[in-house]
């Protein structure tokens, strides 16, 4: 007796498929006097003097999962003073054109080698601010701002300015870090851009900032069997004599 096994698979392919999610719009009113350092304590601190401004603005986030954040759409107009011009998101040249500003509590400050009162963001958990810190290491920024994507940390103060490259105009995508459930919104100011935060007081103006949050696409698997055949084929050889 004998028996014959025989498996055929004609063919099979993994096709990857992006996922379909929700995305998270958002349209935010910034005045030029939102204070970032005050992100997650509900106030505007100023160390320095010169006046706190106003606590920055918040938007839930309200989505999990791996997630990108951009910004479709920044607009308007500020200044860090009466004596200074009025500049875009990106920011100007006033007070020197340098920003130095120290890290407050546990926000990070942020360095800027030929930009000043540019739009900032923050991004927290849920959990409340921690007034001795630490604050994460502060970010380094020069001209040309052409980054397509970057990742901050929590609680990391990061250069949005319009949100867009500046050669080409291609929208920036910041990956929003685990954990994240609130962004905050505002401006890094000081005496002259340098040291702790504060001169608020004097900034005038406002920006209109347009921007989703939206999950990463993550490909799931689709198994194709085209043509795919498994056949079984039980034979009995009862009357053949085996040649082996």
């Amino acid at each position: 007796m004998r028996f014959v096994l025989w498996l055929a698979v004609v063919a099979s392919y993994l096709v990857l498929v992006p996922s379909a999610h929700a995305q998270s719009y958002f349209g935010v009113t910034i005045d030029a006097q939102h204070n970032i350092y005050g992100a997650g304590f509900g106030d505007a601190p100023a160390p320095s003097g010169g006046g706190g401004g106003l606590a920055p603005p918040v938007a839930t986030i309200g989505l999990t999962g791996p997630l990108q954040l951009t910004f479709s759409s920044v607009t308007g107009l500020v200044t860090c003073s009466v004596s200074d011009p009025f500049n875009g998101p990106d920011g100007g040249t006033g007070a020197g054109g340098v920003t130095n500003l120290l890290s407050f509590r546990d926000v990070s400050g942020i360095i800027h080698s030929n930009r000043t009162m540019f739009l900032v963001g923050v991004f927290r958990d849920d959990s409340p601010g921690a007034v001795g810190g630490p604050a994460p290491d502060r970010l380094a920024y020069s001209d040309p701002e052409n980054f397509t994507s970057f990742a901050p940390l929590l609680n990391q103060t990061f250069f949005i300015g319009n949100g867009r490259t500046d050669s080409t105009g291609t929208i920036q995508q910041f990956l929003v870090p685990a954990g994240a459930t609130r962004l905050f919104l505002g401006f890094a100011d000081g005496f002259s851009f340098i040291g702790l935060p504060g001169a608020y007081s004097d900034n005038s103006g406002q920006l209109v900032a347009d921007f989703a949050f939206t999950p990463i696409p993550e490909p799931s698997v689709s198994l194709l069997v085209l043509g795919a055949g498994i056949g079984l084929v039980w034979r009995r050889w009862s009357s053949i004599k085996s040649t082996d």
